[in-house]
């Protein structure tokens, strides 16, 4: 499964320098893992939004976890 992965993911990098959009490049951080500012109480909704968004890639990122270690320890 990861040489199919790792082809894909060669193919992909060849066809975005092909392309020239180096934005496709990037190393991607998820966003639990990046240190951004959330936006002010100002504008409430961008906000609120911002918000819900780092919850739930958190709460992703926690299940995961718990489902990796739960897999570990039944083997």
């Amino acid at each position: 499964m990861r040489r199919k992965a790792a082809k894909a993911r060669r193919k992909a990098e060849e066809k975005a320098l092909a392309s020239g959009d180096l934005r496709a490049l990037e190393v991607k951080v998820p966003l639990s893992k990046q240190s951004v500012d959330l936006p002010s109480t100002e504008n409430e909704g961008q906000a609120r939004e911002k918000r819900e968004e780092l919850t739930s890639a958190m709460r992703r990122e926690r299940r995961a976890g718990i489902k990796e270690g739960n897999y570990l320890k039944g083997m």
